[in-house]
């Protein structure tokens, strides 16, 4: 574990894409049924009960050198992490004796916020103390007045999930409204602080809180000397030439890109919503779909048709999802729809998660509906292909 150095400015952590695990292959429907408003949560799914990767804690500036410099035994246990997870609300209830704590936006939880994380647990293991992750909802750029109002790669309930699946042992979920966004950023950490023994704050090179993000790294360095807490500052991870970031990956989705997509969120990207209801055309061309509404905000790819993996409970399916306006039948509200392969149930009313796995064609407008009912066999073969 590197030594903390008392000195103004912090020592970076730059981690590179090459070497980086990431999350083992998960479907976020294959993660535990999480919301911020919710105390306990299921637990977190392990890959064949391997043990999780130990994490390296990068380096720090500490402006309480006492704390990083225990005693060698401290250093080398590992506290046992606790097999449910929690997921709380605000600044109440948080877990007691030392925390390390982790803060930002986290939409997606893409390569870099997992590799943030990774560095949180290390280190907070290493010095006895628990990690804490503490994100947003709404999006603050979706209270801040930003019009259109910015789309979702992830909505809490799923962030929480990733955050908590990426070692995080609890997770905080601050309601951002518009008072929080005028409260400024001393009154912010002041908040932090009393809501539990906050010893390290761990973020990216762009964090920025406060009323009119008045404050930034140096200012939170600040008050941690005031509020006598560490700091560590996490630099992004590059991947294909930038840095990994939300930004890219939503550009990638609009233009239909998974692959990028996938490459930059170390896993598929889904969408999440309730089955409801649809015109039943799907089942008149002898390709009966369910219609799944995802939450409005939710950002979803180019319209076309796509392989996709289906999770309904506990049970993933394969399917050929069409994304879309229906041009053949005179267009429409944009809808997702999803053909399961060999499947035969009713399940109107549950909650579906569309996992992105394949683009296989735009969609198009075809001269008649027997024209589309054949293009459809094509894609449900190619579907199966795709998901051997």
């Amino acid at each position: 574990m590197a030594r903390a150095h008392d000195r103004a400015d912090a020592d970076r952590v730059r981690l590179h894409a090459v070497g980086v695990p990431v999350l083992r292959p998960v479907l976020p429907g294959q993660l535990p049924g999480l919301h911020p408003r919710r105390r306990l949560a299921g637990p977190v799914p392990r890959a064949g009960g391997a043990p999780r990767p130990r994490a390296t804690p990068p380096a720090t500036t500490d402006c309480r050198a006492r704390r990083a410099a225990g005693p060698t035994d401290r250093r080398i246990r590992r506290r046992r992490r606790p097999e449910r997870r929690i997921v709380l609300h605000d600044f109440t209830g948080w877990p007691t004796g030392p925390l390390h704590l982790a803060v930002g936006v986290f939409d997606g939880v893409h390569l870099g916020h997992q590799a943030l994380i990774r560095g949180l647990v290390g280190g907070a293991y290493a010095a006895g103390a628990t990690p804490i992750a503490a994100t947003f909802d709404p999006l603050p750029a979706q209270v801040l007045a930003q019009d259109p109002p910015q789309s979702t790669l992830a909505d809490a309930p799923e962030r929480a999930a990733l955050l908590e699946h990426a070692g995080a042992a609890a997770v905080i979920v601050f309601t951002f409204d518009k008072a929080f966004s005028q409260q400024s950023a001393e009154a912010f950490i002041k908040r932090v602080t009393k809501a539990g023994d906050v010893q390290r704050i761990v973020v990216g090179p762009d964090f920025q809180f406060g009323h009119g993000r008045e404050g930034a790294v140096p200012a939170l360095h600040a008050l941690g000397e005031t509020y006598r807490f560490a700091v560590t500052v996490v630099e992004p991870i590059s991947l294909g030439g930038a840095a990994v970031s939300s930004t890219r990956i939503r550009q990638a989705l609009r233009q239909g890109d998974l692959a990028t997509a996938q490459q930059l969120l170390g896993r598929p990207y889904s969408a999440t919503g309730t089955i409801v209801k649809g015109e039943q055309r799907g089942r008149a061309l002898g390709f009966p779909t369910i219609n799944v509404a995802p939450p409005p905000d939710k950002l979803l790819p180019l319209d076309g048709i796509y392989a996709t993996w289906v999770v309904l409970g506990d049970k993933r399916y394969r399917a050929a999802s069409s994304l879309g306006v229906r041009p053949t039948f005179g267009g429409g509200p944009r809808k997702l729809e999803a053909f399961i392969l060999d499947f035969n149930e009713d399940v109107y009313g549950q909650e579906a998660t569309i996992s992105f796995v394949e683009r296989l064609r735009d969609e198009v407008q075809f001269d008649s509906a027997d024209d589309l009912s054949t293009q459809i066999a094509k894609d449900v073969e190619r579907t199966r292909l795709a998901l051997r």
